[in-house]
């Protein structure tokens, strides 16, 4: 029995050696990741950053100049939004009761 004990202790002291072995190189390898990806996001942020001050001394594009408008709607506008008629027979049932509904007691 204390045979037994010794090697399942052995055993388990090497498989929790290896895994700290293993989590210290994850560990190493995520911090090398983390750097090169602070490195490219950077090189990336200056890319677009330049991009953005080429567009702006370039000027609009014409096709953005000629996109529609959307009509706004005001308080003044007198016609009605439109009434869709699939809405037409839905019931609302939330909220408090109509004043016109009588409650018996």
């Amino acid at each position: 029995m204390l045979l037994g004990h010794l090697l399942a202790a052995l055993a388990t002291g090497w498989l929790l050696r290896r895994g700290d072995r293993a989590l210290g190189r994850l560990v190493d390898l995520s911090e090398q990741g983390v750097t090169e990806l602070a490195e490219h996001a950077r090189v990336r942020s200056l890319r677009a950053a330049l991009r953005l001050v080429r567009a702006l001394l370039a000027g609009l594009p014409s096709a953005a100049r000629t996109a529609p408008r959307r009509t706004l709607r005001t308080a003044f506008d007198s016609s009605p939004p439109p009434v869709a008629e699939a809405l037409r027979d839905t019931v609302i049932r939330r909220g408090p009761p109509a004043a016109d509904c009588v409650l018996a007691a």
